[in-house]
């Protein structure tokens, strides 16, 4: 039977502190790095569903905060009938898909799971053959609206299941950027200590800024009232890796 929807604050931080590791654990020094954690939550929330004894007492422990797999799902739910009821200017469509090998043989309380809680597509797939990858992409790009064309580069043929998520989000600024008070050329400082020529967009109105000694930031909100862009910038010489190690201490 499918989950019902129920939030809970406590999952709520188990999340925005697994995103954040997951951010520590990922990062490449002297990289860009760009994820959307709640993608991989829900594929890994899933992925629970399937599992038991030590290995779900560990998926519960990352992802709930040592909480049951009910709650888990239950708080999924809730994040994705939230974001689905997005209006007023904001658009966020997150779509999930199970790829099933042949070979597999799949419990049909786990595909029903999948599918009934958290909205995922089933197909089946044979990731022997090289079609699998072109289907897999074909997905995401149409659930992307065209903005992912390629997101799966090969398979390994000992592959039996695959999850994927796309999320796709649309927002619309509350102040709209005037592309008149664009600054040209300005100077952005690197971590490596050089410096590069930007162009800086300007408003008319200033947007909420903070600043706590640590780190400086920006909050642009979107039209929608609910979401808003929240962009950080360490205190100088603190290095981002030592930024995100202190993150840690302030969950709160």
């Amino acid at each position: 039977e499918p989950v019902g929807a129920s939030a809970s604050e406590d999952l709520d931080r188990a999340a925005a502190d697994f995103g954040l590791e997951l951010l520590r654990q990922t990062r490449e020094e002297g990289e860009n790095t760009f994820i959307s954690p709640l993608s991989v939550l829900l594929c890994l929330a899933m992925t629970a569903n399937g599992a038991e004894g030590d290995t779900l007492a560990e998926f519960q422990d990352i992802l709930a905060g040592g909480g049951e797999l009910d709650g888990l799902n239950a708080n999924c739910a809730s994040l994705l009938e939230d974001y689905g009821a997005l209006e007023g200017g904001a658009s966020l469509s997150i779509a999930g898909s199970l790829w099933l090998d042949r070979r597999l043989e799949v419990r049909d309380a786990f595909v029903g799971r999948c599918r009934e809680t958290y909205g995922a597509e089933c197909f089946s797939a044979d990731f022997t053959a090289a079609a699998a990858k072109e289907e897999i992409n074909r997905w995401v790009e149409k659930r992307t609206g065209g903005s992912v064309r390629q997101a799966v580069d090969e398979i390994d043929p000992e592959t039996v299941l695959m999850l994927v998520n796309a999320v796709y989000f649309e927002g619309k600024w509350e102040e709209k950027f005037v592309p008149e008070n664009t600054l040209e050329d300005c100077e952005f400082h690197l971590e490596n200590g050089s410096v590069a020529p930007v162009a800086l967009m300007g408003g008319e109105r200033p947007a909420v800024y903070l600043d706590t000694g640590r780190e400086q930031g920006v909050l642009l909100p979107y039209r929608d009232g609910r979401l808003a862009f929240l962009a950080l910038m360490p205190a100088e010489g603190v290095s981002l890796s030592e930024y995100l190690g202190g993150l840690e201490d302030r969950k709160s």
